[in-house]
């Protein structure tokens, strides 16, 4: 990003080309960001929480990085050659800076209720990377639509939306995901891996995006097929990201049928409930049911119930847990949802 921030200095914008690159570097994102909030099927996120991850990414920690890679820009080129600072900046300290000032937001989500497991992990750490990867392109799209003209601004749109947005996501998700596993396996003994995870996966990211790095400026500098590398890297991440993800709310969905069942028993949820709730196509043809009968109101209500009764699930899992103080909250407000 240093390169990025350097290459802006003295040159004016114009409004036009202002404009049209917020709208690029922004709407596109977002996209991403809704896509993969819709993912968590079972308990997704807290929208206010969902928003305060991307403006993260998109300001808080670009603006950290980018304070931090300039104050740093100018002693690494008293030491060294221009060129050697950039490649130290781009393969080195730029990704450590950028992960870390992005995982920030990551570690203290973690103490938070609601991040309960490795799916919450990738969904908060893919939206703050792509907030990250909004502002970083922001500047690509203004530098390019300046110094080379429309066409060069589309390809950098293209390039960097199906690219480089992505591969932000995935290197950020990849710490989320180590801290949800931590999430996941708090309550058991094994402590060992609660401290290696949290700097392994950092690491990862640091290096993945180090990787991508050296693919960039192959691609710039000696052929663009180089492209390809960091195409297949970042479709190996998401792959892998979407898989995990995947395996995690089928654990999910298990999780909610195991702690359900003791409610099930005592009569406090139905057999008709408890063969929907933990299916998340059951859901929604349940609630699709209820709108046609019910309408609108009858299907919030359905909805809100399926989401208190998932809410318990994990509460129950979570009893040592410092935040599972609030089970009793939620049955009260399943009750008072049934009335």
């Amino acid at each position: 990003m240093g390169n990025q921030i350097s290459n802006h200095k003295n040159k004016g914008y114009s409004k036009p080309s202002i404009i049209f690159s917020l709208t690029a570097a922004y709407i596109p994102v977002l996209v991403y960001v809704v896509f993969v909030w819709w993912l968590d099927r079972y308990e997704r996120e807290p929208i206010p929480l969902i928003a305060i991850a991307f403006a993260w990414g998109a300001f808080g920690s670009f603006i950290i990085a980018m304070v931090f890679e300039l104050l740093l820009n100018e002693p690494l080129n008293l030491l060294l050659t221009l060129e050697e600072s950039s490649s130290l900046l781009s393969f080195t300290l730029g990704p450590a800076i950028e992960e870390t000032a992005k995982a920030l937001l990551l570690f203290a989500l973690f103490f938070y209720y609601s991040f309960d497991d490795v799916t919450d992990g990738i969904v908060y750490g893919a939206i703050v990377g792509f907030g990250f990867s909004a502002s970083e392109n922001l500047l690509s799209f203004m530098s390019s639509y300046f110094t080379m003209g429309a066409s060069a601004w589309i390809a950098t749109i293209i390039l960097r939306l199906m690219v480089t947005s992505l591969a932000h996501g995935v290197f950020t998700a990849m710490v989320g995901a180590g801290l949800g596993f931590i999430k996941t396996n708090r309550i058991k003994k094994q402590r060992h891996l609660d401290t290696l995870m949290i700097p392994l996966t950092l690491l990862a990211a640091i290096m993945l995006h180090s990787l991508f790095n050296v693919g960039v400026l192959l691609t710039q500098y000696l052929n663009p097929l180089f492209i390809l590398i960091n195409i297949a890297l970042v479709l190996a991440g998401v792959t892998i990201l979407l898989l995990v993800m995947f395996i995690y709310l089928e654990a999910e969905s298990h999780l909610i049928k195991k702690m359900l069942y003791p409610e099930l028993v005592n009569g406090f949820i139905i057999e008709g409930e408890y063969n929907i709730i933990p299916y998340y196509l059951s859901r929604k043809k349940a609630s699709r049911t209820i709108s046609k009968k019910h309408g609108k109101e009858g299907k919030n209500l359905l909805d809100k119930l399926f989401y208190l009764e998932t809410r318990l699930a994990f509460k129950k899992k979570h009893l040592t847990e410092p935040y599972s103080g609030e089970l009793e909250d939620t049955d009260a407000r399943i009750k008072k949802n049934k009335r």
